[in-house]
This record gives C-alpha cells, sequence and structure tokens, in this order.
C-alpha cells in the first residue's frame, strides 16, 4: 500500500493543466516528442520538461527506435483516477453555490487554485530565491552590470557590437549558463563523468515588434557516457533550468520608471529608517 508520501507525489504529477493534456493526449497511443509538440501546440522543451515529471512519476514509459524516442502511459490505471476525479468535481459543483458552502478550508483551497496552474504549485511547494542586478551607463556604448559585487561590461549601443556582448547575446549567454549549471550538478548526481560541455547558439530577430523568433542550440558533451544517461542529463538540464522554464512560459517582466531625485530620496529615506 502507498504511503501518504508516495500518493503525495501522485497528485502532485497530476497537478498541472499541462501534464494531463499530455497523458490525454497518450491515452491508448505511443508518441514522440515532436507529435505532442504539435498536437497540443507546446514548445517542445516544454513537453519534455512535463515528460519528464510524469516519467520520475512513473506514469509514463519510453522506448527509443533509432533517432526517435516514443512514450506511452504505463498505469493506465490513472485515467480511472482521472475519471474519479472529474466526478468529484462535477458533484461539488452540483453541491455548492459558492465555495465558501464548503467549508473556509475549501474556500481558502480555490483562492490559491484561481491564480494558475503554475502559481499554485510554485506559491505553495517551493522555496523562492531572490535575486538584485543593478546594470548603469557608463558611457554611450557600455553599461555595467553588478550583482554579488561581480561586475559584467555589456554593450548598449545599438548596431555597434565593439563594445561587448548586446542585449539579446547576453540573454542566450545567460541561457547556456544555466544549462551548463544543470549538467555540472545534475551529472554529479546522476555520477557520470562528463570531461567537458559547451552550448552552441543560433538565433534569429524580427525588428517590429523587436523580439527573438528563433533561438536553436546544440549541447556538446565530451562524455564517454551512453546515449540513453546523456539524453537524460540533456532533458533534466532543460527542464529544470530557471532562466529556460521562465522564457518557455514567456514570464513578463514589472516595472515603474523613477526619477533620479525620486530614488536618492528613496534611499534616503531608508537611511532614515534604519
Amino acid at each position: 500500500m502507498a504511503t501518504l508520501e508516495e500518493l503525495a507525489e501522485l497528485y502532485k504529477a497530476l497537478s498541472h493543466p499541462k501534464r494531463l493534456a499530455i497523458l490525454g493526449t497518450l491515452q491508448g497511443k505511443e508518441l514522440c516528442v515532436c507529435e505532442i509538440e504539435e498536437t497540443l501546440h507546446l514548445r517542445q522543451a516544454y513537453v519534455s520538461q512535463q515528460l519528464t515529471v510524469l516519467r520520475e512519476a512513473s506514469l509514463v514509459c519510453f522506448r527509443k527506435d533509432g533517432l526517435h524516442i516514443w512514450y506511452s502511459v504505463s498505469r493506465p490505471e490513472v485515467y480511472a483516477l482521472l475519471h474519479l476525479a472529474d466526478t468529484i468535481h462535477d458533484q461539488l459543483g452540483a453541491c455548492a453555490d459558492t465555495p465558501e458552502d464548503l467549508g473556509s478550508g475549501v474556500s481558502a483551497h480555490t483562492k490559491v487554485a484561481s491564480r494558475g496552474g503554475r502559481g499554485t504549485e510554485m506559491t505553495n511547494e517551493s522555496e523562492t530565491i531572490g535575486y538584485r542586478v543593478t546594470v548603469e551607463q557608463k558611457s554611450e556604448q557600455r553599461a555595467r552590470a553588478e550583482a554579488r559585487g561581480h561586475n559584467l561590461m555589456l554593450n548598449i549601443k545599438k548596431g555597434d557590437g565593439s563594445a561587448g556582448f548586446n542585449a539579446a547575446e547576453t540573454l542566450l549567454a545567460a541561457l547556456g549558463a544555466c544549462i551548463l549549471t544543470n549538467v555540472t550538478a545534475i551529472a554529479e548526481k546522476m555520477h557520470l563523468k562528463i570531461d567537458g560541455a559547451r552550448v552552441d547558439f543560433d538565433a534569429t530577430r524580427h525588428d517590429e515588434p523587436p523580439a527573438l523568433d528563433h533561438i536553436a542550440y546544440h549541447l556538446v558533451i565530451d562524455s564517454s557516457e551512453s546515449e540513453e544517461k546523456l539524453q537524460r542529463l540533456h532533458e533534466l538540464a532543460i527542464g529544470w533550468g530557471t532562466v529556460t522554464n521562465t522564457l518557455i512560459d514567456g514570464l513578463a517582466p514589472e516595472g515603474v520608471l523613477v526619477r533620479q531625485a525620486q530614488a536618492a530620496l528613496g534611499d534616503m529615506k531608508e537611511d532614515a529608517d534604519v
């Protein structure tokens, strides 16, 4: 009989709408990632990330056929569980007009769930880590980024690449650093011997509105480990990266304009409070 912890992990794997959509797509079928991607209109890296979670919960399995990896549901009983959950949901809706009618506990759950699938899981269970980075203009061509006492010079003159990495190249470099950070950490946990790694990027952008419209990469790994293990390492490195997940989910930054005098006044107020 499963423990409460094991049941919690199972329910956690089923708590994301996209993972439920993937399970629905795989019902009675065996599909490769590209077919799931096309059916659900999702990015390949995002599909691979969600498949990794389902695999770790033993809900899906895979087999290799040449260059393709085929996925299928390993526990068809999960569909009976999902059907039961759907029935319970319908009955709850028939029994109560408002969440408050079901009691304060359910009401609190509803308020959290209304933030969306992503917010629900991250707000309740994930640790929050803060970052503070300052980017200051130093000349017409250069800006300096500072974080934790480390400095990085950046090019801020449009069309002039002589002053260093431009904004798009800096973004790609951050993505590469994220992937390689995960490769190093996950390889150590998997006890894999990696002699070297690099990420080569190719990207294109359009001007109206200015945005990157294509990012492609090659993760080049120097290792004698099996292809299956390296493929698993690749999936985890992409699926559990801060920058990769941020790009995939399309997080929009929130910001306001602050005049220099106002910023200085705020700093003075903080000093006075101290």
